[in-house]
């Protein structure tokens, strides 16, 4: 899609692209990898697929650029969201007085 000239947005064709990233994102965060790596295999996939889409190793180097940068805003997104403050268990409303569930 990046080869066709689609870039990630919020809308049409640019937010299937985002959430396609975003889902193999979250697949690799399940799976323990919590840096990028989605750019690591674009050279595999160009390679692979160099009969079908030869115009595709002319825009390496942008496709790769468009997921890390994708990788990195999702991953400060998930991070953000992964600080939450702490629950009842942690102390959260521990002081006197208060409701301890």
């Amino acid at each position: 899609m990046i080869g066709d000239g689609v870039i990630p947005s919020n809308n049409g064709r640019g937010y299937v692209l985002r959430r396609l990233i975003r889902r193999a994102c979250r697949h690799g965060r399940l799976l323990g990898v919590n840096e990028p790596f989605l750019y690591k295999v674009c050279d595999t996939v160009i390679h692979e697929n160099h009969v079908a889409y030869p115009e595709l190793a002319d825009k390496a180097e942008l496709i790769k650029k468009i997921i890390l940068s994708e990788e990195e805003s999702f991953g400060k997104t998930i991070d953000a969201g992964l600080g939450l403050p702490p629950g009842p268990d942690q102390g959260y409303f521990g002081g006197k007085g208060h409701y301890r569930g």
